[in-house]
């Protein structure tokens, strides 16, 4: 069937998943469930059993063909392949979600802001922590205390990299750096804290088993800090500090799934520590209505912008395999 761009939808009927892996079949699929959206198909060259529960395209063009105007794509394909498909997708009238890291080059997220803009169709990077309430909550914390704060560090390191992946350390799309480097700065840019500064190092450059990365920074008085990549023990936590030397710490944070939360705050050598269950992140963005996204579209691309300038940067700063 010929496909018209249809601007004027106002929710989706069906959800196309592109690419298939461990982390659709383990996180997308049970959260697209749970929140009632109807999987009506995937793009995948693979043939099992999980696959064939759906409507199989081997490729994306045929899916575009062959799916109404009311599908909505979620891409959970490596980042190298991320602009090449949302573009086809965005340009073939329909609007997709993008796993994150979403758009590594500022250029390319220009021009897919541009199409999406043009056909008034949603482009969505998948933050899943960004939903959770404790994110939300340090935000305003931050915001209603930026002339008191003299330190934003944050750490999100895994044991080892991730077998039969994407990641290989052989270029920026490929590495921990962007992976995971991705949290940190997405999150500054959602409280409005300028990326300029930003600057990438790898921190030990003869060890490609365990890359560690050090994204480093200053906004007025505020040191930005943040170690990402990997190492021996799992480590996921942003700390607030102030210049009175009390600091407020939230432990795991860059965190999508259902899960308890640790808020520590420090204050003049006393130490309140409290537990809070989030709910899941997958499930409350995939509860969003197509109007709630479009209505947000500006300010989430004012955020991505910032993180796409960095990662831009970052092509020049860092060596890779």
């Amino acid at each position: 069937m010929s496909h018209v761009i249809n601007s004027e939808k106002n929710s989706w009927q069906g959800v196309c998943l592109v690419g298939l892996g461990n982390h659709a079949q383990t996180k997308i699929i049970p959260a697209l469930k749970l929140s009632g959206k109807e999987i009506s198909a995937v793009v995948s060259r693979k043939n099992n059993d999980k696959i064939n529960l759906y409507r199989n395209f081997s490729d994306l063009d045929n899916a575009l063909t062959n799916l109404p105007s009311s599908t909505l794509f979620i891409l959970t394909t490596p980042p190298s392949e991320h602009f090449d498909q949302a573009l086809k997708i965005l340009n073939s009238g329909f609007d997709v979600m993008i796993e994150k890291p979403g758009i590594l080059s500022i250029d390319n997220l220009e021009l897919l802001k541009a199409v999406a803009d043009k056909n008034k169709l949603v482009l969505i990077e998948m933050l899943m922590y960004l939903e959770n309430k404790t994110a939300q909550d340090l935000k305003k914390i931050i915001l209603q205390n930026l002339n008191k704060i003299i330190e934003i560090n944050s750490t999100f390191l895994i044991p080892d990299i991730p077998k039969n992946t994407f990641r290989d350390e052989f270029s920026l799309e490929r590495s921990l750096l962007s992976d995971i480097g991705c949290y940190p700065l997405s999150f500054l840019s959602f409280c409005g804290i300028p990326l300029q500064t930003i600057s990438a190092r790898r921190l030990n450059q003869q060890n490609k088993l365990l890359p560690t990365f050090n994204l480093f920074g200053k906004f007025q008085q505020i040191k930005l800090n943040s170690l990402v990549g990997c190492a021996q023990n799992y480590e996921n936590f942003i700390q607030v500090i102030y210049n009175n030397n009390s600091s407020i710490k939230y432990s795991p944070f860059f965190y999508g799934r259902k899960g308890e939360k640790k808020i520590i705050l420090e204050s003049r050598n006393k130490i309140i520590e409290k537990g809070v269950i989030e709910s899941n992140g997958f499930e409350l963005m995939f509860k969003k209505n197509r109007s709630e996204w479009l209505a947000t579209q500006k300010i989430r691309f004012e955020m991505m912008r910032p993180v796409a300038e960095a990662f831009t940067r970052f092509y020049s700063e860092i060596s890779f395999y």
